[in-house]
Protein backbone atom coordinates (compact mmCIF):
# COMPACT_ATOMS: atom_id res chain seq x y z
CA UNK A 1 0.00 0.00 0.00
CA UNK A 2 1.14 3.56 -0.60
CA UNK A 3 0.67 6.63 1.43
CA UNK A 4 -0.71 9.93 0.21
CA UNK A 5 1.14 13.36 0.28
CA UNK A 6 0.11 16.13 -0.49
CA UNK A 7 2.33 19.36 -1.45
CA UNK A 8 1.40 22.93 0.06
CA UNK A 9 0.44 23.53 -4.06
CA UNK A 10 -2.32 20.61 -4.00
CA UNK A 11 -3.28 21.63 -0.99
CA UNK A 12 -3.93 25.29 -2.02
CA UNK A 13 -5.64 23.97 -5.06
CA UNK A 14 -8.14 21.62 -3.06
CA UNK A 15 -8.93 24.14 -0.82
CA UNK A 16 -9.53 27.00 -3.66
CA UNK A 17 -11.59 24.43 -5.56
CA UNK A 18 -13.61 23.24 -2.17
CA UNK A 19 -14.28 27.37 -1.30
CA UNK A 20 -15.28 28.05 -4.90
CA UNK A 21 -17.93 25.35 -4.61
CA UNK A 22 -18.88 26.68 -1.27
CA UNK A 23 -19.57 30.28 -2.65
CA UNK A 24 -21.11 29.88 -6.01
CA UNK A 25 -23.05 26.20 -5.46
CA UNK A 26 -23.96 25.06 -2.30
CA UNK A 27 -21.85 24.01 1.06
CA UNK A 28 -23.87 20.88 0.57
CA UNK A 29 -22.35 20.43 -2.96
CA UNK A 30 -19.25 21.30 -1.76
CA UNK A 31 -19.24 19.03 0.91
CA UNK A 32 -20.06 16.01 -1.25
CA UNK A 33 -17.64 17.29 -3.53
CA UNK A 34 -14.81 17.03 -1.07
CA UNK A 35 -15.99 13.87 0.02
CA UNK A 36 -15.65 11.95 -3.32
CA UNK A 37 -12.72 13.71 -4.08
CA UNK A 38 -10.84 12.63 -1.18
CA UNK A 39 -12.33 8.53 -1.87
CA UNK A 40 -10.61 8.93 -5.50
CA UNK A 41 -7.57 9.97 -3.89
CA UNK A 42 -7.35 7.86 -1.37
CA UNK A 43 -8.36 4.79 -3.89
CA UNK A 44 -4.36 5.85 -4.90
CA UNK A 45 -3.03 3.76 -1.94
CA UNK A 46 -3.48 0.73 -3.77
CA UNK A 47 -3.28 1.49 -7.34
CA UNK A 48 -1.39 4.68 -8.17
CA UNK A 49 0.12 3.06 -11.66
CA UNK A 50 -3.77 3.14 -12.99
CA UNK A 51 -3.05 6.74 -14.11
CA UNK A 52 -2.29 8.29 -17.74
CA UNK A 53 1.64 8.87 -17.83
CA UNK A 54 1.98 12.80 -18.73
CA UNK A 55 4.98 14.53 -20.82
CA UNK A 56 6.50 15.77 -18.04
CA UNK A 57 9.33 13.76 -16.43
CA UNK A 58 8.06 11.41 -13.38
CA UNK A 59 4.10 12.79 -13.48
CA UNK A 60 1.17 11.21 -13.68
CA UNK A 61 -2.76 12.57 -14.23
CA UNK A 62 -5.86 11.19 -12.23
CA UNK A 63 -8.85 12.10 -14.29
CA UNK A 64 -12.02 12.84 -11.72
CA UNK A 65 -14.48 11.47 -14.15
CA UNK A 66 -17.67 13.63 -14.49
CA UNK A 67 -15.52 16.59 -13.08
CA UNK A 68 -13.37 19.21 -14.99
CA UNK A 69 -10.33 18.40 -12.69
CA UNK A 70 -6.82 16.57 -13.32
CA UNK A 71 -4.96 15.23 -10.51
CA UNK A 72 -1.15 15.53 -11.25
CA UNK A 73 0.76 13.12 -9.23
CA UNK A 74 4.56 11.72 -8.77
CA UNK A 75 4.21 7.90 -8.24
CA UNK A 76 7.51 6.88 -6.02
CA UNK A 77 7.62 3.02 -5.90
CA UNK A 78 10.96 2.72 -4.10
CA UNK A 79 9.15 4.42 -1.12
CA UNK A 80 5.75 3.22 -1.44
CA UNK A 81 4.76 7.39 -1.84
CA UNK A 82 1.87 9.54 -4.07
CA UNK A 83 3.11 12.82 -4.10
CA UNK A 84 -0.32 14.78 -4.94
CA UNK A 85 1.45 17.69 -6.94
CA UNK A 86 -1.19 19.97 -8.39
CA UNK A 87 -5.12 19.59 -8.89
CA UNK A 88 -5.63 21.52 -12.23
CA UNK A 89 -9.42 22.89 -13.70
CA UNK A 90 -9.09 20.62 -17.64
CA UNK A 91 -9.86 24.19 -19.18
CA UNK A 92 -6.45 25.58 -17.65
CA UNK A 93 -3.31 24.93 -20.32
CA UNK A 94 -0.88 22.29 -18.60
CA UNK A 95 1.77 20.00 -19.49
Amino acid sequence: MYKILWTTKSEKDFLEIIKYYKEEVSKNFALKFRNMLMKKIKSLENFPNRTRVLRVKWTREFIINYYPYVVVIKVDDKNKNVIILNIIHTSKKFP
